[in-house]
């Protein structure tokens, strides 16, 4: 046998390398894939706080106008 590589050993290491191209590629697509997601799940969940404290910020203006409302009722007695 001789110590230079084979054509069937050039092909593997060839295949070698570019599916190790392949996995890095996927690796960082994926990569990205998670880092948009985790922004646009981040996003979502500051939305749905912001959302929650108008809510709040909502039924209180609407008690405090309903508290206004009764004493201005028992004024008038």
């Amino acid at each position: 046998m001789s110590s230079e590589p084979s054509e069937l050993d050039e092909k593997i290491q060839s295949a070698a390398k570019l599916s190790q191209k392949i996995t890095n590629a996927l690796k960082q697509k994926s990569k990205k894939k998670l880092e948009q997601a985790s922004e646009e799940f981040n996003s979502r969940i500051k939305n749905n706080e912001n959302e929650e404290e108008e809510r709040t910020l909502q039924a209180e203006i609407k008690r405090e106008a309903r508290r206004d409302e009764i004493r201005k009722q028992w004024k008038r007695y």
